[in-house]
């Protein structure tokens, strides 16, 4: 971790500017993830301080490419505090620690007996994270089947033919129902882990109703505006406002960023085709332009910073192929 620049006094790092993360038990070796920035857990290896406010994406790899991970939302001076759960190689669900022993721990943050085993997170870090997520809110967030501090599945992918058809169905479903707290749809468990994953709303392509004439098709198809129009309701349903509000518009982006994240950051392949259609579907669409010029300025905004923090490999990966940009 890039520890150069000013160093916070330690009143700033656990009382006041930052906040905390310890981590037990990780295995040495293990890649650990925190938004932009990644590492591997050595031998002393008990988590990260200085850790700037707001929604992170913290994930690990303990075997392989595949990644957990857990959303989390930390205020000036939190302390949270997890366990590694050895039999899955994830990170444990949060009451896996006692509270006594979460308070015995950020004990430890509080009187300096456990700094020498946190390492500082790279300041610059948060310049850059804060781009990529700008329009995330913590409704939005839990509207994709994401509770904050829950570990969940974040590689998810890779379905083909009846499988994928069944995923993008319930994907789609997903979009239309006001999920009730404590509530999930049933797929959205991985069978390996059981653990839960990302809900990304399934995102049509292609313009379909039933006795549409030929000249409606070809026109809706050339020009996608009514599929981003449909995109905007059902996002705007899920976040309760309506479609034609900064809010919904705000929602769409919010997806695109997410989206983004969770092909980058998560290497999940379920973000990899969010991704990419959501590009294509934006990119496509010239009558909503004029509708709608502050969605498109978004848009280009986001896809800048996006296009700027992307891997170098992102326009000769095989999982980038078809995409306009290439």
């Amino acid at each position: 971790m890039n520890t150069d620049g000013p160093v916070p006094t330690g009143e700033e790092v656990y009382h006041g500017k930052y906040a905390t993360i310890v981590l037990l038990d990780v295995p040495v070796g293990t890649v650990i993830a925190l938004d932009t920035r990644e590492w591997q857990a050595g031998p002393n290896f008990r988590g990260v301080k200085m850790v700037s406010p707001g929604l992170h994406l913290l994930s690990t790899s303990a075997s392989g490419g595949h990644r957990s991970g857990c959303f989390l939302l930390l205020r000036p001076g939190d302390i949270a505090v997890r366990r590694w759960d050895t039999n899955a190689e994830v990170i444990a669900q949060p009451d896996a620690v006692s509270e006594e022993e979460q308070e015995r721990f950020r004990q430890g943050v509080r009187s300096y007996s456990l700094d020498p085993f946190l390492g500082a997170h790279d300041p610059a870090s948060a310049s850059e994270w804060i781009p990529l997520t700008s329009k995330w809110t913590l409704r939005f967030v839990e509207s994709l089947n994401i509770r904050i501090g829950e570990t969940v599945e974040l590689s998810h992918g890779a379905l083909e033919g009846a499988e994928r058809e069944m995923l993008d169905a319930q994907a789609a479903a997903f979009a239309e129902l006001d999920i009730r707290e404590g509530e999930s749809p049933a797929s959205s468990s991985s069978s390996a882990l059981h653990l839960r994953h990302p809900v990304l709303p399934h995102i049509d392509l292609q313009w379909r109703q039933s006795g549409a004439k030929g000249a409606d098709i070809t026109s809706h198809n050339t020009d996608r505006s009514e599929l981003v129009r449909e995109l905007l309701r059902r996002l705007s349903e899920r976040m309760g406002v309506s479609p034609n509000s900064p809010e919904a518009d705000a929602a769409l982006i919010a997806l695109q960023q997410t989206a983004f994240v969770l092909m980058v950051y998560g290497l999940s392949l379920d973000g990899v085709e969010c991704w990419k259609r959501i590009v294509t579907l934006m990119c496509g669409c010239d009558r909503i332009v004029r509708e709608r010029r502050s969605l498109f300025v978004g848009f280009i905004d986001a896809l800048c910073d996006q296009l700027q923090a992307c891997p170098k490999d992102l326009f000769i990966n095989e999982l980038s192929r078809e995409n306009f940009l290439l």
